[in-house]
């Protein structure tokens, strides 16, 4: 009877083994996965290094789970009014606002009139909550967070919901959006953008990050090959617009951009990478061409200053969050690199100008050391703070080490509050 006891428990204990095994296969786009397993092996293992996160986590995707879906249909009345009369919109057609524009009253002129950008005004909120731009944040919220519950606390309840979340926006029939952002971020009664412009597709600057989840909720059993199908379908659609459509393809250029197109080149390679071999062409190729070729060029050499500066949003009122946006997204970019055996932190690090990633970051070192002074912008309302680049330190300290890790490990995290560092994600997607 015992021989059996035995027997029963080895078997247990492998059945355990190769579960939590195949669970920790996988592969992101955008994430490092290495990463991802440990941050999992931790929790699985009762780290208290990640119990504050993962609790906040779980706290946050039970809320999820009492609110409903959301999708582009749900647009509320009256923001036919900003479009020019009789123009026709498909409800399944995303809408948004250009959230930095007012009605031009100090010269005397209406809501009807061709609104102006006024950007040290701050977020136009009363306007965005009209149109579709809350609902998609909310959706990419919902998807990620869901999802990374899944992977990391195993409850079945938070992939179902993530997957029925990711079918409502992009695949029902009955719901989905289509796939183009052809009237993203209007601009009310102006001569060129009153239906849509080219610097709306900012907001799907988190889409990469839905493709991830996708990856982490592909060992749930929830999403199925007929999902994962329709949408290869979606993000071809997509990235063919990306490509083609004449806001989409000057959203993507070279001269005069900025963060803009940082994140543009993260939704079009990961959407690549997702497609694979999809309708028989290397899109994973074509992923691994940009980032060698086009990256470098249109955005480390030309939105990088010869010191190391975003010198691109230096003159923008919130130039610190701006600035460090725009490193974020260099980052992600690195880390879809690092897929192709790319050291994209370090790209042009011995070229006499040394415009690299890693000088990117290093540039804003003497800032917090007290060397020099921050200046940029509206210095009282956007002032830069060690906060403001607590993520950047932590990847950059990361995979990078040296100077990175000494300044984020004296200068950027005794500023950070016990709470803020205990209960944060990266201590699971990029445990230390």
């Amino acid at each position: 009877m015992m021989k059996i006891l035995r027997i029963f428990a080895i078997c247990v204990l492998v059945g355990l083994y190769t579960a939590n095994s195949k669970a920790q296969i996988i592969s992101t786009y955008s994430l490092d996965n290495r990463a991802l397993v440990e941050g999992k092996r931790r929790v699985i293992n009762g780290d208290k290094s990640v119990s504050a996160a993962v609790e906040k986590l779980k706290i946050s995707a039970e809320r999820l789970l009492k609110s409903p879906n959301v999708n582009v249909t749900q647009k509320k009345e009256g923001w036919e009014i900003y479009f020019p009369k009789g123009y026709s919109i498909d409800s399944h057609e995303y809408v948004s606002f250009s959230i930095y524009f007012y009605p031009d009253t100090a010269k005397g002129k209406t809501w009807q009139d061709p609104w102006i950008n006024i950007e040290k005004f701050g977020a136009n909120d009363s306007m965005r909550y009209k149109f579709d731009n809350y609902r998609n944040s909310s959706m990419a919220n919902r998807i990620t967070t869901l999802a990374k519950a899944w992977w990391f606390i195993n409850d079945q309840r938070f992939a179902r919901a993530a997957v029925s979340q990711i079918r409502e926006w992009f695949l029902n029939p009955e719901t989905r959006m289509l796939p183009q952002m052809n009237h993203a971020q209007i601009v009310p009664f102006h001569p060129i953008y009153k239906t849509g412009s080219y610097w709306g597709m900012i907001e799907a600057m988190g889409y990469h990050e839905i493709l991830n989840s996708i990856e982490m909720l592909k060992s749930s059993g929830e999403w199925t090959a007929d999902d994962n199908m329709k949408m290869k379908s979606w993000i071809y659609d997509w990235t063919q617009w990306m490509r083609k459509n004449e806001l989409a393809i000057h959203e993507g250029r070279k001269l005069g951009n900025n963060n803009h197109g940082i994140y543009y080149d993260i939704q079009l390679t990961t959407g690549w990478m997702y497609l694979a071999n999809y309708k028989g062409i290397n899109w994973t190729d074509s992923a691994r061409i940009y980032i060698s070729k086009i990256v470098p060029d249109y955005r480390i050499l030309y939105q990088i200053s010869d010191e190391g500066a975003m010198y691109l949003e230096l003159h923008r009122p919130n130039a610190s969050g701006y600035s460090c946006m725009c490193l974020k997204g260099f980052e992600t970019l690195a880390l879809i690199a690092d897929k192709f055996n790319l050291d994209l932190w370090n790209w042009n690090s011995k070229a006499a100008d040394k415009r690299c990633i890693r000088k990117a970051v290093e540039w804003l070192i003497p800032f917090y050391s007290g060397k020099k002074e921050w200046t940029y912008g509206n210095v009282l309302k956007n002032p830069l703070l060690p906060g403001n680049s607590l993520e950047i330190f932590w990847l950059s300290s990361r995979y990078l080490g040296g100077i990175h890790s000494t300044t984020f490990n004296h200068l950027i995290l005794p500023t950070i509050s016990e709470n803020r560092l205990k209960e944060h994600e990266y201590n699971l997607l990029f445990p230390r």
